[in-house]
């Protein structure tokens, strides 16, 4: 709800975001209070030292004139290595885009094509990374034999890499794992030397050899060329504005695909931090700890290795490494930093940041300058995984100035991005009029409560008594309350959006934590904002919401909420409108829910007691909320669960200032899509409103509406549920097995597949009968068209000779068929019909049974039975009885 601004810069650094890929079954929870304050906590404060040794003398070059001109590197088979894991659980870690595969799927089925044998996984994976579980095996049983020369090293790493496509891959990986695994082993590893391998390993025990040198230097042995590379790096102690930063050191090595960055330091030292949560904790004597205050020592994690740091991604790695010679970056032209300054200013990204597939669509600096006292800061995700991530902040304001002697009056606030951006929404609010009173606003803070009657918000942003609370932390909590009251963290799609009302000038530290929904929270963002006017005469927002946030997300979907017909967090009400509804769709009626909601008015906080209904119709939960005049107001949804206590899941701002003017041909469209979306048709029309549905959106995007508005948003959830849903219909019309088996695979990582548990339940019955089908005809391909022909002949005989049951005997003794003296023709003709059990006919019997199977007696009789009679004799008889004589005296004539 605002823009932020900072130093102009001739370079934008443009971030490429790494693939993540199905997912199994996720179960579905229930919460209690505690753990829906603590779902996602234990968030990541880690950080990473540079190294502290130095070089005793001139070991090597950094570089060499040979070697060729750096350059980005290309990627071998789509990745180097796989992807680095942040987060336990398959559905985070292989979770693909549904609506991209489903489109394809409806494309392929329109020219009824079905690819036999065809995984789903070759429609939506890339090709595998480089594999090193071998050579990382092997590496680790070095022995002391090996340690002592670089020649009997390098023949015990050529028993794994030699001959491999990928070989100096391989070889740069082995070095970097063959120093991780000795380096961190306790005592000596042999006297300190260059001419040998235990050699170097002990100089950089010792600190007289950087880890840096060391990897060149073997590299170089083992016939690699590598460089040194000296730059910048935000390391431990860094905070967003600092001025002053470390320089280290690490490597680029050129492979198969070009020069690749390793930094062997950070590859094979633990990680310092407080919570382990995907980072690795240090010794608790490390003397490193007297860094932080108040932080329990960690326990020792030893031979580490963190594969991030072994040939990353440059355009990522540059936001923690930036080299001094901009060639050795490795990143394209546009991403170049030419200097230090430029370094400083950018974002602050953590690692996890790139792991979860963000970008920050923002303003690329650290520190940002707000305008007004308002500020905003925009991340998107990928659309596969989007819908999995929760996030939560931390908002700390360090300094408090002057503040400014011009105060912003006004009603009306338009809060639109000073960049931009057509993917992220414009709204506005202001505060006008009010209801019940709750609390006392002054100038955007809610000054200390005396009456024992007067309300606040509590921590959970609950509405409480004072009486409720401790009175002696009421200060402390009041002042975390209006901080998080600064903060508007609400998502549009695939946009994560922080907005900022800073009431007073000041300096404070943001700090973004997230990941998947009971995962520990890593640190993925940090900014310093400057606020040097507030805004005085604008209240903040009417509730904190720092652990659910705004809009519906993975919490409520958990507690059975599908498929809101308001995505975003935020309610832009036109003119005229003075009431809204918000739909969710519900897998069941297991819990209850209720809706309250609070504003500020004139300085008040108040509660609405009956200006929201409630009520469940057709599995769907509506809330209409009337409003009673003009402002803003935050919409709670919650669930009752266990005992009766209800549990914040899901909030909704919603505000009757409504800026951002439309064209009437903008309207128009949407309102077209609206009716697409509303459309009631049978399942045999599902593709055409399907089509339909595609044909508004695409007019909506030629008139300029944004990607992230949520009639854009309601329309793709729409579109993904009734592809899903006809595709399982016509997993039921065709019951064709491999479409079966493709389209289960696509609905198990459909986000809301809970909505189509009986639809998936009746293909999964199918599954056993289609197989027995497929079973069938796959022996009728393998039947002799002669026999099948015969046996249709057979069917066709009313009166039978005596040469046609003896006849019939001896088939039937040869594939083991029951015979006895009196056997009736009709039920002869019975086992020649084929449209039994799989295998329990005549026809499928002799397609299957082989002459070795068939035993002496069994052969001894059946030609007893055929010997007095000639080929004449029964081709006169009828021409399926020669056939199947036929075929019984070539299988006697066999072993």
């Amino acid at each position: 709800m605002g823009g932020c601004s900072s130093q102009p810069s001739d370079v934008k650094s443009k971030r490429p975001t790494s693939k993540l890929a199905p997912q199994r079954k996720r179960t579905q929870a229930v919460f209690t209070s505690e753990e829906l304050q603590n779902l996602s906590n234990g968030s990541d404060d880690a950080d990473v030292f540079v190294d502290t040794n130095h070089d005793e003398k001139t070991y090597i070059t950094d570089t060499l004139p040979s070697y060729p001109q750096p350059s980005p590197p290309i990627q071998v088979g789509g990745r180097i290595k796989q992807r680095d894991i942040w987060y336990d659980g398959d559905e985070f870690n292989n979770a693909v885009n549904v609506s991209d595969v489903t489109k394809e799927e409806l494309t392929n089925n329109k020219d009824n094509k079905i690819k036999e044998n065809k995984e789903i996984s070759d429609n939506i994976s890339c090709p595998e990374p480089i594999h090193f579980y071998d050579v990382d095996d092997h590496i680790k049983q070095v022995g002391n034999k090996e340690l002592g020369s670089f020649e009997q090293l390098q023949n015990y790493l050529d028993q794994v890499t030699k001959g491999k496509q990928y070989k100096k891959i391989l070889t740069a990986r082995a070095i970097v794992i063959f120093m991780s695994a000795l380096i961190n082993k306790a005592g000596n590893v042999g006297k300190s030397r260059t001419d040998s391998p235990s050699g170097l390993l002990q100089l950089v025990k010792e600190k007289k050899m950087t880890y840096s040198t060391c990897y060149s230097l073997l590299c170089r042995k083992f016939g690699l060329k590598c460089v040194r590379i000296n730059g910048y790096v935000k390391a431990i102690g860094y905070e967003p504005g600092n001025e002053v930063i470390t320089e280290s050191s690490w490597n680029a090595v050129l492979v198969e695909n070009g020069w690749q960055l390793v930094h062997p330091y950070w590859i094979c030292n633990p990680l310092y931090g407080d919570n382990i949560g995907g980072w690795v904790s240090v010794d608790s004597t490390d003397k490193s700890n007297n860094m932080r205050n108040n932080v329990k020592p960690p326990s020792l994690i030893k031979d580490t290795f963190h594969n991030r740091y072994f040939m990353p991604d440059p355009e990522e790695f540059i936001h923690e490494c930036c080299a001094i010679e901009p060639k050795w970056q490795l990143v394209k032209q546009s991403s170049v930093i030419p200097y230090r300054e430029r370094f400083i200013e950018m974002p602050f990204l953590r690692p996890p940041f790139f792991g979860l597939g963000f970008k920050l669509k923002s303003k690329q600096f650290c520190v940002l300058t707000t305008k007004g006292g308002l500020c905003r800061i925009v991340l998107k995700c990928k659309s596969m995984n989007s819908h999995l991530v929760t996030l939560q902040y931390a908002l700390k304001q360090t300094k408090q100035a002057e503040k400014a002697d011009t105060n912003i009056s006004t009603d009306k606030i338009s809060f639109r991005m000073d960049e931009t951006n057509s993917d992220i929404p414009e709204h506005s609010g202001s505060i006008q009029n009010g209801a019940k009173q709750i609390g006392t606003v002054k100038n955007g803070f809610a000054p200390k409560e005396t009456g024992q009657d007067s309300s606040r918000l509590d921590n959970n942003d609950n509405v409480v008594s004072k009486q409720e609370g401790n009175d002696k932390n009421d200060d402390s909590k009041q002042n975390e309350n209006d901080l998080s009251r600064m903060v508007l963290n609400y998502k549009a799609g695939k946009l994560f959006i922080f907005e900022f009302r800073f009431p007073n000038p000041g300096e404070y530290k943001f700090t973004i934590h997230g990941g998947p929904l009971r995962s520990p929270a890593l640190r993925l963002y940090e900014a310093k904002i400057i606020c040097k006017r507030g805004v005085q005469d604008i209240p903040l927002y009417p509730v904190g919401s720092k652990q659910v946030g705004w809009g519906p997300g993975p919490l409520s979907r958990d507690l059975g909420l599908f498929m809101p017909s308001r995505p975003s967090g935020v309610i832009c009400v036109e003119k005229g409108t003075n009431k809204v509804d918000i739909k969710f769709s519900l897998q069941t009626y297991k819990h209850k829910y209720t809706a309250s909601i609070i504003s500020e008015i004139n300085g008040e906080v108040k509660e609405f007691d009956d200006c929201v209904e409630v009520k469940m119709v057709d599995k769907q939960l509506v809330i209409t909320v009337n409003i009673p005049q003009e402002g803003e107001f935050a919409v709670r949804i919650n669930p009752v669960i266990g005992s009766n206590v209800p549990m914040n899941v899901c909030n909704y701002l919603l505000t009757t200032l409504e800026s951002r003017d439309t064209w009437a041909k903008e309207r128009y469209v949407k309102r077209e899509l609206e009716k697409s979306l509303n459309e009631d048709v049978d399942p045999e029309h599902w593709k055409n409103k399907i089509s339909n549905i595609e044909k508004r959106v695409e007019k909506c995007r030629k008139e300029h509406v944004q990607s992230s508005d949520d009639i854009i948003l309601v329309a793709r959830e729409e579109l993904d549920y009734l592809r899903c849903k006809d595709m399982l219909r016509n997993c039921r019309l065709r019951r064709n097995p491999v479409y079966i088996k493709r389209t289960l695979s696509i609905v198990e990582n459909y986000k809301n597949k809970q909505l189509l548990t009986k639809d998936i339940e009746l293909v999964n019955a199918l599954v056993q009968e289609v197989a027995e089908e497929d079973a069938i005809r796959q022996d009728e391909q393998k039947r002799d068209p002669k026999i099948t022909k015969a046996s249709k002949m057979i069917l066709k005989i009313y009166y039978p000779t005596t040469e046609m049951f003896v006849v019939i005997k001896a088939l039937f003794l040869l594939i083991g068929e029951p015979i006895h003296e009196k056997m009736e023709w009709k039920l002869i003709q019975a086992r020649f019909r084929t449209t039994g059990l799989r295998g329990d006919n005549v026809p499928d019997k002799i397609a299957r049974i082989r002459p070795r199977d068939i035993n002496h007696e069994r052969r001894r009789k059946a030609q007893k039975f055929i010997e007095n009679y000639d080929q004449n004799t029964i081709r006169k008889l009828n021409e399926g009885i020669f056939t199947f004589y036929e075929w019984v005296t070539t299988t006697l004539q066999k072993n």
